[in-house]
């Protein structure tokens, strides 16, 4: 992630806390009405900055107790305002929603001071509070984290409709809202120190446990805690989000979501989500604290741990493992090493629900700790429950009325022990729970629960198993409202206003509650929010054709503007619904605000509901803009370029051209096109992703192509400039372009499938077809293109320069296509296109010469500078991937600078896409490599 190389933080080592970090990321006519269209079959044979203000600032100023930076860039080059929080706060300190602006935490931000003067932080509901990126820590150990010190309090109270969130940057340059969709470890989190029990003395290793002199130094530098006042009161958290923090220093020195310090009875917490948490969602360390109404989402490790001698009660707890990531659902422990310490661990919990994917334990009882667990869910864990008989006089913990169904391994080490020694347990070789709600395997009468009051006064009243009982519905729970949106499997707000609810059921295995169903047309404002699945039926515009002209409209057509939040699916059916694509109209805008970790995913209804997806399965995605084009169908006497000259896109798509050249259709970011696309004829055919007139005022940046049925993506004519494209496995070219484009395109992998049986150009490169002199002229400029073959003779020309094109190709890898390079001279107008540090390596052409070269693509290349060529390439399959896309030997020449052309280039110093094997822009959101 290419974030905050300027950012300022502060050095955790040698801080005021005295501790070191240790060191360890068709020509078909459409209206363009909204009508829906039904193809003629002809017979024959580019992160943005997303949203997220520049001033975030308040119109009365900061409040007292944090400063104003007007300066702050967060790697993005953009220079932003925020109200920041850093140093040491004293007294008291009032943040209030800020009108919905985020403020920054700048460093280690200390509340009070450790035996000093105390202070207090009152947060109002609605506030976002934000630290920096943290995916590429330094040895020397820098973080932005908010910790509260011994004696002072914090008190963040939100409400279900306007809880209080923690995020990072990256989660709030996605689309400036605090979402959820960014990854692990981008900030350092929260910690609360206390001054209750504890039973690792660091400070003082002499000292007696659960004594006054029994104190610790927290990880990574969070501060001092430990004492003997069991009531210590560390203030109030509820309904508060955590998002995307936490890191592993080393498996000893590590920061958690929420870390909770020797933090003692006084203090309040309830409803907490932590979400991606780069280590631990909920760490006890020891203390006395309480809490209710806690979930773990997607940690990175453990989801609720425990050790240090804590002997709080716990009600109404979630995990919720995401694929890929975690460790241990719970890991119980009293003390590492020295199991016996004094206090011992000994909480006890009710009503958990615990849902894996099939990583670590589900319960892992060890390092002599004791507690009580009733009424609680352990599904699909590797392994459900494991105690480790640990320490000299080990306890037996107590499980009753559990659950474990669907475990990979039901237990391990003691488990069976504890679980035949328990009441009212049960095992299934399956679960039924439907999203995190109890089926008829979990729910009476399969288990009797056990009355939790009977644990003591702080337990409510529940006579069911689990973290949800019978009356809780997917849209009324204690999750609604204030939760991420679609991180709780199986809850859900309604469909948004503009679609409709189909009242089909989700495929099995998906966490979307409902299927929606958009509208024929979208007018106004329509939002896709995440938690439903949405689906395309027939032919779905956005907005109706306003025409070319922005300060002269259609009378009576009106605008649409599409927003796509983080990790929405839309899923769309070429087979038994007909022909289902998807249109942006001009004049009107699509807002696609994926993200790396939760992209948005155009898809097929098949490859959702079957896992069978393959090309022709759907239309596509259109864009229509009133950019200039050189193709005038709808009045052939206009002039190219001008406002009067407009073209009928293919497919029935509508519409485009115009004359305005920063035109904006909106944002497509980080956003995937799956199994699309169809050819009726060599001259009408619908593409993955088509891009018709579009203006350059649309960012387009992060889009991955794959199995298409025509082109990966097609750009006709306009002034769009696109960025960080993957274009896997189309069966006609994939990237095309005609109609007279003169925008730009960097960073772009094209990789051709044998999947399919056809595979044409990497680059198919057009002015205008037989009108080969068509202005304005194709004359575009192209750079870092990695390019590879299918490598079976099947495929075409690697770069097809032809039709009166110009324009300019730098830095760029192509290899095992058919012929690397092909020019035609069509037309009369010259110069001819250029290409500079371009590699070439086995294309085998079927000449005597065997050079690679067809047509007078040999002339281009020689008149060129630094270009080379080889018969054999030297990529590497970058990690985790089969894909060769590290350059080695034989890629690499000098470089052609790139921002000496134009500022939307980023400067390199390497040819291709891909720098090296630590360059992963394409990892996490694309498919196909």
């Amino acid at each position: 992630m290419r974030l905050f190389s300027n950012m300022r933080t502060i050095l955790l080592a040698g801080s005021s806390l005295g501790l070191l970090a240790a060191c360890s990321n068709a020509d078909v006519a459409s209206p363009g009405d909204g009508t829906p269209i039904t193809p003629i079959i002809i017979p024959g044979g580019g992160g943005g900055s997303g949203g997220l203000a520049q001033n975030n600032v308040p119109p009365g100023g900061c409040p007292a107790g944090t400063t104003q930076n007007n300066n702050v860039d967060l790697g993005d080059s953009v220079q932003r305002a925020f109200c920041v929080l850093s140093g040491t706060l004293s007294g008291s300190v009032n943040l209030s929603a800020n009108g919905g602006l985020p403020y920054l935490i700048s460093g280690a931000v200390a509340v009070g001071t450790d035996g000093g003067a105390s202070a207090n932080l009152t947060i109002a509901p609605g506030a976002v509070l934000f630290g920096a990126d943290f995916d590429n820590v330094p040895a020397s150990g820098t973080v932005d984290v908010l910790f509260v010190t011994r004696g002072s309090q914090i008190n963040a109270n939100g409400t279900p409709t306007q809880p209080i969130i923690f995020t990072s940057a990256q989660d709030l340059l996605d689309d400036g809202q605090p979402n959820g969709t960014g990854g692990f470890s981008q900030w350092g989190g929260v910690a609360l120190n206390g001054r209750a029990p504890i039973n690792h003395c660091t400070v003082n290793p002499a000292a007696m446990g659960g004594t006054v002199d029994c104190v610790k130094n927290g990880e990574g530098g969070s501060g001092l805690f430990g004492g003997a006042t069991a009531s210590d009161s560390s203030g109030s958290m509820s309904y508060v989000r955590i998002q995307h923090a936490g890191y592993q220093f080393s498996t000893t020195n590590e920061l958690n979501g929420l870390a909770l310090q020797g933090v003692g009875s006084g203090t309040n917490l309830h409803h907490i989500q932590v979400l991606r948490n780069g280590d631990d969602s909920f760490e006890f360390f020891g203390g006395t604290v309480n809490a209710k109404y806690l979930i773990g989402s997607g940690a990175d490790d453990d989801n609720f741990d425990w050790t240090d001698g804590w002997v709080g009660n716990l009600q109404f707890g979630l995990v919720v493992q995401e694929s890929g990531h975690g460790d241990n659902l719970i890991e119980a422990d009293n003390r590492e090493v020295t199991f016996d310490n004094l206090p011992r661990s000994n909480p006890k919990l009710s009503n958990l629900t615990l849902i894996g994917a099939q990583r670590g334990e589900g319960v892992q009882l060890r390092h002599g700790t004791d507690g009580t667990l009733i009424n609680g869910i352990v599904a699909n864990a590797s392994e459900g429950l494991e105690w480790d008989i640990d320490g000299t006089t080990p306890p037996q913990p107590v499980v009753n009325a559990f659950a474990f169904n669907g475990n990979n391994t039901q237990f391990a080490a003691g488990g069976l022990t504890v679980f035949n020694a328990g009441a009212n347990n049960i095992q299934n070789t399956a679960d039924s729970l439907v999203g995190v709600f109890p089926g008829p395997n979990e729910s009476a009468p399969a288990i009797t629960a056990i009355n939790p009051t009977s644990l003591g006064a702080f337990f409510t009243a529940a006579n069911y198993v689990g973290a949800f009982g019978p009356s809780d519905t997917p849209t009324n729970n204690w999750t609604t409202g204030w939760t991420v949106p679609g991180s709780i499997p199986g809850t859900s707000v309604a469909c948004p206003a503009g679609t409709t609810n189909t009242g089909e059921a989700v495929p099995a295995g998906r966490s979307e509650a409902n299927i929606c169903r958009l509208p024929a047309t979208i007018t106004g404002n329509l939002t896709l929010s995440a938690g439903n699945l949405y689906q395309v039926v027939g032919t779905t515009f956005v907005g109706q054709d306003r025409g070319p002209d922005p300060m002269n409209p259609t009378a009576g057509a009106q605008a649409g503007v599409l927003t796509i939040d983080p990790g929405v699916t839309i899923i769309s059916d070429g087979r038994a619904n007909g022909f289902d694509i998807l249109i942006v109209n001009r004049g009107s805008q699509i807002l696609a605000n994926g993200s790396k970790f939760a992209p948005v995913v155009l898809t097929s209804r098949e490859h959702v509901f079957s896992n069978n997806g393959s090309s022709k399965d759907w239309g596509g995605l259109y864009i229509n803009g009133r950019a200039p084009i050189n193709h005038c169908t709808v009045n052939p006497a206009a002039i190219g370029g001008s406002v009067d000259c407009n073209k009928n896109g293919e497919a029935g798509s509508g519409v485009f051209g115009g004359a305005t050249v920063n035109d904006n259709s909106g944002r497509v970011n980080y956003v995937r096109i799956e199994y699309s696309g169809f050819q009726f004829s060599g001259s009408n055919e619908a593409n993955s992703f088509t891009l018709q007139g579009v203006g350059n005022g649309t960012e387009v940046d992060y889009v991955n192509s794959l199995y298409g049925a025509d082109d990966g993506i097609e750009l006709f004519g306009g002034t769009v400039n696109v960025k960080h494209l993957v274009l896997v496995g189309a069966e006609d070219d994939s990237f095309d372009v005609t109609d007279g484009w003169v925008g730009h395109a960097q960073f772009v992998i094209v990789k051709q499938d044998t999947t399919f049986a056809e595979n044409d150009n990497g680059i198919e490169y057009d002015n205008r077809e037989v009108t080969f002199d068509n202005l304005p002229r194709t004359n575009g400029v192209m750079s870092n293109f990695t390019l590879i073959g299918d490598g079976t003779g099947a495929s075409g020309e690697a770069i097809q320069f032809r039709h009166g094109a110009r324009g300019r190709l730098i830095n760029t890898i192509a290899t095992n296509f058919v012929e690397g390079l092909e020019f035609t001279r069509d037309g009369t107008l010259l110069p001819d296109p250029t290409v500079d540090s371009l590699i070439l390596n086995a294309n085998e052409l079927p000449l005597p010469a065997n050079d690679q070269f067809s047509g007078l693509g040999g002339t281009l290349f020689a008149a060129g500078s630094n270009n080379v060529k080889h018969d054999t390439s030297t990529l590497t399959n970058f990690p985790g991937t089969t894909t060769p896309l590290v350059p080695h030997a034989n890629e690499v020449t000098p470089v052609t600078d790139p921002t000496a052309i134009d500022p939307f280039f980023d400067a390199v110093t390497y040819v291709g896409a891909v720098e090296d094997a630590s360059d992963n822009w394409f990892i996490g959101w694309s498919r196909g490599l």
